[in-house]
């Protein structure tokens, strides 16, 4: 629903800069976001298969059509180059629309100096064509929080349609990731309301969030437009993961004409191993040696790289399930603060969507996971996928307005005759005045939207977002 998403858009931008605020928090003193466990930099291969063309779209790709100059950075979570449900900047506004990332490089490289981009990277020209492989590396680095990718480039000729990925985390749970990925689909920038590849330029007044074009219909048709992976570059010094295994116990005698091991002779004598004195029956994983006693038989968990990247995926979205339950938890206890909580929350959802996707092959609707493992975790199922929620009713909606009426007003940068807070306190008095199960029609969801993003595009621009 819009309200959700225009609510949890503008919260989550007051919150981070109410807790930037109180952490007085700059590009040098950036440590606090270091995530624990990964330490030092880790340079990625980011490779992107694009695969665009008449074959693959039969209905809607353009004579001709080809990519811009991709961009990709290697950020840390105060800075987002884009994301579904927020307004796009001027420097994606402008790769969607024209395909000149020169205004992204450069929002880049002051995000770099700031300390909350790390690296980026991008080709000096076009693709040749819809169909081709582009690799380009970044550094992440674990001192200044930097542990995410991003990118993004333009399918040309489009009003304002692209394509890239957000928020990719590449330290997950204390560890440097040696490998991820996903599709690239179609995205609408919100800023050009043209219908068709080649329609005139018509402005989007005023702009909308970005939303994805990934459906069924015209230009997309469900079919995405490459893939890509982002991949730890490994050095001399880092030797391949070995396959995980499960061990039997070693077995125990069974026969009464066992006869303990010699003993070994060490410095200063003789030592006798340990004797076990238990009669259980030898196991399964137990085979004859070629000296006529027993080994132990590895089970192996996987039989391939592919099956060790799905157990490892599941296993990760398992944990990112268990980690948001506790954490809500304790927020509800208030054990946790409020902008650690911002910033814990932000990272588990990236986290979340970037592991989902990754299973969208085997699981296109990522609640069916709560089901599949028998999860009970309702409080990380709201967190995690309230996106899917429908929210009008008046008892759902004026809390977390009410949250972010009184964020706004603890921003000291924020002037008290700032519009936005006026709009908000509108919204406040009139709920108030209605029934908890009163359920918002669709004109006043829609002027409720309209009035949420509009205070969003206000609270940028008054904090220099």
């Amino acid at each position: 629903m819009a309200i959700s998403k225009s609510l949890s858009g503008l919260a989550a931008a007051v919150l981070v800069v109410v807790a930037a605020t109180a952490a007085s928090t700059t590009g040098a003193d950036a440590r606090y976001y270091a995530p624990r466990g990964c330490t030092g930099k880790r340079e990625y291969e980011v490779t992107l298969w694009l695969n665009w063309s008449g074959r693959t779209h039969p209905g809607s790709y353009p004579d001709g059509g080809n990519f811009s100059p991709p961009t990709v950075a290697a950020h840390a979570s105060r800075y987002q180059m884009w994301a579904p449900g927020s307004f796009a900047s001027d420097g994606i506004k402008t790769v969607a629309e024209t395909g000149n990332p020169a205004p992204l490089r450069e929002e880049l490289s002051t995000y770099e100096s700031a300390g909350h981009v790390s690296s980026w990277s991008g080709t000096d020209a076009p693709t040749e064509s819809g169909v081709e492989k582009v690799v380009l590396k970044v550094t992440a680095d674990a001192a200044t929080g930097a542990t995410y990718v991003s990118g993004a480039t333009m399918l040309f000729p489009s009003p304002d349609w692209f394509t890239g990925f957000y928020n990719v985390p590449v330290c997950r749970w204390g560890r440097w990731v040696s490998k991820t990925g996903g599709r690239l689909t179609f995205w609408d920038a919100g800023t050009d309301s043209g219908k068709t590849h080649e329609a005139d330029d018509a402005a989007t007044v005023p702009p909308t969030t970005i939303f994805s074009i990934q459906n069924g219909d015209f230009p997309s048709f469900n079919t995405p437009v490459g893939w890509y992976s982002v991949r730890a570059m490994l050095t001399m010094q880092q030797a391949r993961p070995a396959a995980r295994t499960a061990v039997r116990p070693p077995p125990t005698p069974t026969s009464t004409n066992w006869e303990p091991p010699p003993p070994v002779s060490v410095a200063g004598g003789v030592r006798h191993p340990p004797v076990s004195t238990t009669t259980t029956p030898v196991g399964t994983a137990a085979v004859a040696g070629a000296a006529g006693g027993v080994r132990d038989q590895p089970i192996r968990l996987h039989d391939n790289n592919e099956q060790y990247q799905l157990h490892s995926t599941r296993a990760d979205l398992y944990a990112i399930i268990q980690t948001t339950e506790a954490l809500e938890g304790a927020w509800r206890r208030g054990s946790v603060s409020e902008s650690a909580y911002v910033q814990a929350v932000r990272t588990l959802i990236a986290q979340f969507k970037s592991t989902a996707d990754l299973l969208s092959d085997q699981m296109p609707n990522p609640e069916d996971f709560w089901a599949q493992c028998g999860l009970s975790a309702q409080a990380a199922r709201i967190r995690l996928c309230r996106e899917r929620l429908q929210m009008t009713a008046v008892d759902q909606v004026y809390p977390q307005l009410l949250q972010v009426a009184e964020s706004l007003d603890r921003v000291a940068s924020v002037p008290a005759t700032f519009d936005g807070k006026a709009t908000l306190a509108k919204w406040l008095t009139k709920l108030k005045t209605l029934p908890a199960t009163y359920q918002l029609n669709e004109d006043e969801v829609r002027q409720l939207t309209y009035d949420l993003n509009m205070t969003y595009r206000d609270f940028r621009a008054a904090v220099g977002a």
